[in-house]
């Protein structure tokens, strides 16, 4: 009976905590998010490159780099704020600029913005993946849940069910709410995914501290 009691309260239990609906807004905003990226930094390296010859196209380039590494400081707050993930400063700061130039050499030349660069290109195709889960939950879930005010006509394939009596609408609703907490079990999933992938593209890795730190002794 305590097994029971507790699987229960473990598996309703989601509706009530803070951080699921933390992790929804997270996962929600992944697909609009990783698409502006992704036509961001696509459509400014291609015109920067494509200008490259000319003067026109390093400005460009240069205002894409600085975007850049600001959108990959940007998912880092976003991920520490909302997933709850200890992401670690990137390591570029580590290195006191001289100016602009070698400012701008300290970050292409630091691992940690070529991963936040990827971590930002990843973004769009898992946002796809997430659009796609969250729009079958919540279609399925609002069908369902709202069974008793609407007469729902479901014919998958050849079968075909008729909801039009309340003792069944009913039925159908509570099973619309168990396929709204699974919902959210499947968000804070989505949402430990991209936090682990978050802290592995956006944190500073300790072998490239350790190789730094050698550069540096070998120097003096």
């Amino acid at each position: 009976m305590r097994n029971i009691n507790k699987l229960f309260s473990s598996f309703f239990g989601v509706m009530f905590q803070r951080q699921t609906y933390l992790n929804l807004l997270y996962v929600i905003f992944t697909f609009p998010l990783g698409t502006a990226y992704f036509l961001f930094l696509t459509s400014g390296l291609l015109v920067g490159l494509s200008f490259s010859i000319i003067i026109i196209g390093l400005p460009v380039l240069l205002l894409v780099l600085v975007a850049w590494w600001e959108l990959v400081n940007f998912e880092r707050e976003l991920a520490t704020r909302l997933l709850g993930v200890d992401i670690s400063p990137l390591s570029y700061e580590e290195k006191p600029p001289v100016n602009f130039w070698s400012n701008i050499k300290n970050r292409l030349a630091d691992p940690a913005a070529w991963k936040g660069m990827m971590f930002l290109f990843i973004k769009f195709p898992f946002g796809i993946f997430t659009l796609i889960i969250l729009a079958i939950c919540f279609t399925l879930t609002l069908g369902l849940i709202f069974a008793p005010f609407i007469t729902i006509y479901w014919s998958p394939g050849k079968s075909r069910i008729l909801i039009d009596i309340l003792p069944e609408a009913i039925l159908t609703a509570c099973l619309g709410i168990i396929i709204a907490v699974c919902t959210l079990h499947i968000t804070n999933a989505l949402a430990a995914i991209s936090g682990n992938l978050a802290k592995i593209m956006l944190e500073k890795n300790n072998s490239d501290v350790h190789t730094e730190t050698l550069d540096e002794q070998k120097s003096y």
